[in-house]
């Protein structure tokens, strides 16, 4: 048992900066449990009660959590009732407290029952490597598929049965939180439960989780203080701290964990954090390897993994992808090796900030101020741009446009024209017009959001020009590819659907070729968007040929990708249109279509229609 002060009930994760023993030391420290006191006087109360109640179970393990540091904790023999001498006690950290907490557990159970909720995803049965992160921060902070719901999930399976309570809550946006909460107050047995009232809900759990510490004045087993209600509370993918500020439990015997991409989201709620690093060269190759189940002492195997996470940089979701392709390819781990360096060895400079972006968020505020001091005439001294300078406006633009910051993109993208047009007027080179046509796809990209398509379909002409005249010795067959299904994606909003064919047709050919990705997540889109335009057409045998098609390259990747919810919708619709309504393969159809929204949106209420609209929410922005 841990006592603590009330600033410190609800017991806050730090994690370390090393990755070794990350989970092994939030496990360690919350194996016990966090009560709040009151004063001296109720303390000794509770526990000369719990004594007398309890005379064979005399020891137990007393901690005082001091923040950013670990729990600091000592054994203490009860009987004696030596207050004074609890101080002397600190060197004895941790000594009897696994037999101390069993005999609380147990004690627990015996008199409540046992009672426990759990709202998690399914836990991933390939979690692999990150052994190492431990005790410093609460928030889990890095790179979108860097890993940090991973971990945080994989805590959670692991510890589970520590909690009585555990809340997945979705955090993307006010829509998604309200919709865990929701279900979270169902899940919990809260009365008042509302479904239209968020506030309410937020409140309801809230106050149930804080409550978990608290003694009933009416009971007449003073223990329950001791064996109150430990919970876990999952924050996941928080962007904006405003969302949750009113449903952050402030006391209980809780603990808390947020994943973000935004380091220091919750700074004013609890300032501490983990960056979230990349796999060590060791993880990635034996991460690869086990998702391969290729052996890990054989030395020709740990040289292809060593040859591809070279090129992926030990990026986790990026080695699941490439498992996954050489799976379904059917590739020797040596043949994806050298597929990979085929596709990357001469890729366009000047087009990733990948590694750059950790602490993005962080810079962003200073490069959006940079630039209004650049194109301030009046403003002193006068910065004269570089192509350093134009590259990170680039970038910085294409960021913003990602996380649909459009107005503070376009401003971005003023700036970087201009520094674009001062650097050719000097001289003229293939870095300068490799950065003008990313500047160029940005700005084409915000035109079509913006509904301004003749200006998009110009900006994307320019862009193909320039790549075709400069990059034709740089094999541009991914960005080529990317550029043709946003041209196709024009063509079919103006029901030109002869040049959206062509336009998709095209892309797909960039990756269909020899030694290209033909299962990429983007190939597998461009073969949708050709049954889309066949539906379109009426020629409904193609169109439920190519759905088929798309299917059974996107099962052979990753069974529960977002876009099989869509492609499965668009062949149900093609199916009813050919008359085929209520068959087996539409009710399979329906049921997996179903199925995969409930693990992917598992806040999302079944009652909701299933419509395309929300099928393609899921979708990444750039193939919807």
């Amino acid at each position: 048992m841990d006592i603590g002060s009330e600033q410190a009930s609800i017991q806050l994760f730090n994690l370390s900066q090393t990755n070794e023993d990350c989970l092994k030391r939030l496990e360690e420290v919350d194996r016990k449990l966090i009560i709040t006191i009151d004063t001296e006087d109720h303390f000794k109360q509770r526990i000369e009660s719990w004594i007398q109640k309890n005379p064979s179970k005399s020891t137990l393990l007393l901690a005082q959590h001091i923040p950013p540091h670990n729990a600091v904790s000592y054994p203490v023999d009860l009987s004696q009732k030596d207050w004074k001498g609890v101080e002397k006690q600190f060197s004895n950290l941790n000594k009897a407290f696994a037999g101390a907490y069993s005999d609380i557990r147990d004690l627990r159970e015996r008199v409540f029952g046992p009672h426990s909720v759990a709202m998690l995803p399914l836990r991933n049965a390939r979690f692999f490597g990150r052994e190492d992160i431990g005790p410093i921060a609460i928030t889990l902070s890095g790179l979108g598929g860097i890993g940090k719901s991973q971990i945080a999930r994989e805590y959670a399976y692991r510890w589970k049965e520590q909690y009585d309570i555990i809340l997945w809550i979705s955090s993307e946006t006010a829509l998604s939180l309200d919709q865990s909460l929701r279900k979270a107050a169902v899940e919990l047995k809260l009365d008042n439960v509302s479904q239209t009232d968020s506030f309410q809900n937020k409140v309801a759990v809230r106050g149930k989780l804080e409550r978990s510490g608290n003694i009933p004045q009416t009971s007449s087993f003073c223990g329950e203080c001791i064996l109150g209600t430990p919970w876990l509370v999952i924050f996941d993918n928080l962007h904006d701290v405003s969302i949750v500020a009113d449903f952050w439990p402030r006391r209980g015997l809780g603990s808390i964990i947020v994943t973000s991409v935004v380091s220091d989201v919750v700074f004013n709620l609890n300032p501490y954090r983990i960056r979230v690093p990349a796999f060590s060269d060791d993880e990635a190759i034996g991460c690869l390897l086990n998702h391969l189940s290729l052996d890990n002492t054989v030395e020709m195997n740990k040289i292809s993994a060593a040859q591809i996470n070279q090129e992926l940089g030990g990026h986790p979701l990026a080695i699941v992808r490439v498992a996954a392709f050489a799976r379904s390819c059917k590739l020797r781990i040596e043949e994806c090796a050298d597929q990979i360096e085929l596709a990357l060895e001469e890729r366009d400079e000047g087009q990733y900030l990948h590694g750059d972006w950790e602490q993005g968020n962080l810079f962003l505020n200073h490069i959006v101020t940079l630039n209004r001091h650049y194109l301030d005439p009046f403003s002193s001294p006068q910065i004269h741009p570089s192509l350093h300078y134009a590259r990170l406006l680039s970038n910085c633009a294409w960021f913003l446009c990602e996380k649909g910051n459009d107005i503070e993109a376009r401003a971005i993208l003023i700036g970087g024209l201009d520094a674009y047009e001062k650097l050719k007027s000097k001289s003229e080179s293939d870095d300068i017009n490799a950065i003008y046509a990313r500047m160029l796809n940005t700005s084409a990209h915000l035109d079509g959001l913006r509904g301004f398509f003749d200006s998009q379909k110009e900006k994307f002409d320019q862009v193909l020009n320039i790549r075709k005249r400069y990059f034709e010795s740089i094999n541009n067959w991914f960005f080529i590819g990317h550029l043709f299904i946003a041209w196709g994606n024009y063509h079919f909003a103006l029901r030109d659907f002869q040049n959206s064919r062509k336009s998709f047709l095209y892309a797909l050919k960039q990756y269909e070729e020899i030694g290209k990705v033909m299962y990429h997540p983007d190939a597998v889109a461009c073969l949708y968007k050709i049954g889309r335009v066949a539906l379109e057409e009426g020629d409904l045998n193609d169109a439920i040929e190519t759905f088929r098609e798309s299917i059974r390259r996107l099962r052979l990747t990753d069974s529960m990708s977002s876009q099989l919810g869509r492609v499965r919708f668009m062949l149900c619709k093609a199916l009813r249109t050919m008359g085929l309504e209520n068959t087996d393969e539409i009710r399979k159809l329906e049921k997996e279509i179903r199925d995969l929204v409930q693990a992917l949106k598992p806040q999302q209420d079944s009652s909701v229609e299933i419509t395309e609209a929300l099928l393609d929410s899921l979708v990444c922005g750039i193939i919807r």
